[in-house]
């Protein structure tokens, strides 16, 4: 019987060199293959100064950011740019190392490892019109949101709106009454007012416009844009006023928006915009 005169260690060594022994993956060179199916290059990258290639993923939130990164890394005939619109908002994604065109390039296929998206992110301003939108407000609600988004509202005139605001706030023990249209755009509320000197009431009516006109800036980096909001009033059953604003339309700004990014990136890339979504999918792992 022989004696095995191997310590622990010694034993405990040679079975895990024998399991990391690699075996040469005859049809890809320079590969080593280990029976636990990892996969080592002979040439391993991570032993050079340099890796073979760019790989990067890296979202940005403004366009001029997203234009100046393209142009830095663009490869003519391999770049790509995706872009995808939707009611809130909207991305574009930027494949830099995407498959080859055989008209523009040499035809050949890359990684698609070098990656750069952009998406639009609203403003602050358009979030709180948008969020409100379509939404009553009770009129001093309504008073303190005007005053509040004054600087947004370039018709009727700011001054006037805070006036208007004014008048709201102050007439919080009133009974409106009711309301008509007049001939020159704008809603005439009567109220009917307690006089404390004489305690009686007083009867009276103020005027309203009956649109606005908001100018706000969609997405971070864009233009600002003009937006018409229609105003609705309605008494209720305690002589009580709630108020309504609703924009027209919305959803059609942010596409106009995602259509201006569009087309800088189109004109300043040299890359036309695929409308849709894009990738490439990684080669299958080897074993």
């Amino acid at each position: 019987m022989e004696t095995n005169n191997k310590t622990e260690a010694q034993t405990v060594a040679e079975l895990c060199a024998r399991l990391n022994q690699p075996t040469l993956n005859v049809k890809r060179e320079g590969v080593a293959v280990f029976p636990n199916g990892t996969i080592i290059s002979l040439e391993n990258e991570l032993l050079a100064d340099n890796p073979k290639r760019k790989r990067a993923k890296v979202g940005l939130y403004e366009a001029e950011s997203f234009i100046e990164y393209v142009k830095r890394f663009i490869r003519l005939g391999c770049s790509i740019i995706f872009g995808a619109a939707s009611e809130t908002g909207g991305a574009f994604k930027a494949i830099l190392d995407y498959h080859a065109a055989e008209a523009g390039g040499d035809g050949a296929a890359h990684w698609g490892e070098h990656i750069c998206t952009l998406t639009l992110a609203t403003t602050p301003e358009w979030a709180r019109w948008l969020g409100k939108n379509n939404s009553p407000m009770t009129q001093e609600q309504f008073a303190d949101f005007i005053e509040d988004n004054a600087p947004d509202i370039v018709s009727p005139d700011a001054a006037v709106l805070l006036d208007m605001a004014t008048m709201l706030q102050g007439k919080k023990s009133v009974t409106f009454k009711s309301s008509r249209n007049l001939r020159n755009g704008s809603i005439e509320l009567a109220y009917s007012e307690q006089v404390e000197e004489t305690s009686g009431r007083r009867e009276d009516a103020m005027q309203l416009p009956d649109r606005i006109i908001v100018k706000m800036i969609p997405f971070v980096g864009c233009v600002g844009v003009e937006i018409p909001a229609r105003l609705r009033f309605r008494i209720g059953d305690t002589g009580k006023v709630s108020f309504t604003y609703i924009l027209d339309r919305p959803f059609k700004v942010l596409e106009a928006a995602f259509n201006a990014v569009a087309a800088q990136i189109e004109a300043e890339t040299s890359i036309p915009v695929m409308l849709g979504i894009g990738d490439v999918t990684p080669p299958p792992t080897i074993k």
